[in-house]
């Protein structure tokens, strides 16, 4: 990526250019790296604005990363943007629909945290789900606490047990820790 200098010269000016001409042909990818890199201000000044702006053309195009991105900046995630959790839960829901693991694991985290209002356990649950299913190692966790506590799901102690062997299987100490 020219951006980067991989594989390429060096030249953030034709990196631009090449995304930017993609995004507008609405290739979603193009969309959330441009996003990305602006965001980051590795292609002339930090935009942050714009970076939203791109990230949402990303998304509206299937592409998860940038749901799951925009999600992020909302959620207050690097403090760039004023955090609005309405909107964060509405991207990371986006994004999880598009199979990204990770934006299931923060939908479920923020219904669990009850930053919507009141915490919905039930919500949060499924979100851990879809997560766990892709080997994300900290929503397997949660998902544990859950059949553990019998929040939002059956007490099984069985089944908590057996996603805390699955999260330390993916690496995650503290779910090896818990086992």
């Amino acid at each position: 990526m020219r951006a980067l200098g991989q594989g390429l010269a060096k030249d953030e000016r034709a990196a631009k250019a090449s995304l930017e001409s993609l995004c507008r042909a609405q290739y979603a990818l193009a969309c959330g790296m441009l996003g990305s890199l602006t965001g980051a201000g590795m292609l002339g000044p930090k935009d942050v604005a714009r970076a939203v702006q791109l990230f949402e053309l990303g998304c509206e195009g299937k592409d998860a990363l940038s749901c799951e991105s925009l999600g992020g900046l909302y959620a207050g995630l690097n403090g760039q943007i004023p955090p609005d959790m309405k909107r964060a839960i509405v991207w990371y829901e986006r994004g999880c629909a598009l199979d990204s693991g990770r934006a299931c694991q923060a939908a479920g985290a923020l219904y669990g945290d009850g930053v919507m209002g009141k915490a919905d356990p039930v919500r949060a649950a499924q979100f851990f789900e879809r997560a766990c299913a892709q080997n994300l190692g900290p929503a397997c966790r949660m998902l544990a606490d859950q059949y553990t506590r019998g929040e939002g799901v059956p007490a099984d102690p069985e089944k908590a047990r057996s996603l805390l062997k699955k999260a330390c299987a993916t690496g995650y100490q503290r779910a090896c820790d818990a086992l």
